[in-house]
């Protein structure tokens, strides 16, 4: 029996993890660890361009309809309805993190030093850095994914989590998008499973 039930430690992590990437953003230290992280974890080749592509939008809904066919064709109907529920929840996502990108209009890295502090409604690819898009729909779909898949979790949280980091490696996003972006989709994610999945239970 496998029933999908709140978990109070998991939002407060959250929290701290979203108060963490708005630190980042507000102290300016993403300038410093920005460095520091391009400094230590260069990879060869395009390796981290490659490792970018798990958080782009059609490669996620790939998998996404790919977990679901799996699971249909071994026969697992609740499985396969809540792979199927990671389309609604990639798109709730992804519609949070424009609204919100949209407001800041926060400047990418490549825009520093001329441009850091928010541009505030500016809409243009160089202004929509906070919070990281592909990090915040990975994570939010992992969240979504993870009671299901217990023995997989560092797996998951990895991908999701090397996905995030490598926005900061091809200079896509700061550290404090990345953060944020993170935390905020992993609570997306559980609030969409426990508010509308919570009930749900499998044989």
């Amino acid at each position: 029996m496998l029933r999908f039930q709140p978990n109070p430690d998991a939002f407060a992590l959250c929290t701290v993890g979203l108060v963490a990437g708005l630190t980042l953003y507000l102290s300016g230290w993403d300038i410093e660890v920005r460095a520091v992280l391009r400094l230590y974890t260069a990879l060869p080749g395009d390796i981290w361009q490659i490792i970018t592509e798990l958080g782009h939008g059609g490669v996620q809904l790939a998998i996404c309809l790919g977990g679901a066919g799996v699971e249909y064709l071994r026969g697992e109907k609740f499985r396969t309805k809540i792979w199927l529920w990671t389309i609604p929840v990639f798109l709730f996502a992804g519609l949070i993190n424009q609204i919100i990108k949209r407001i800041l209009a926060r400047p990418r890295p490549k825009m520093y030093p001329e441009l850091y502090d928010p541009q505030w409604w500016e809409h243009t690819a160089h202004l929509n850095s906070f919070p990281s898009g592909h990090t915040l729909t990975s994570f939010a779909i992992v969240a979504f994914l993870l009671p299901l898949y217990p023995r997989a979790r560092i797996p998951l949280l990895l991908l999701a989590t090397l996905a995030g980091v490598s926005r900061i490696m091809v200079g896509a996003h700061w550290p404090g998008d990345v953060v944020f972006g993170g935390f905020l989709g992993y609570a997306i994610g559980m609030s969409v499973l426990y508010n509308h999945i919570s009930s749900e239970t499998t044989p």
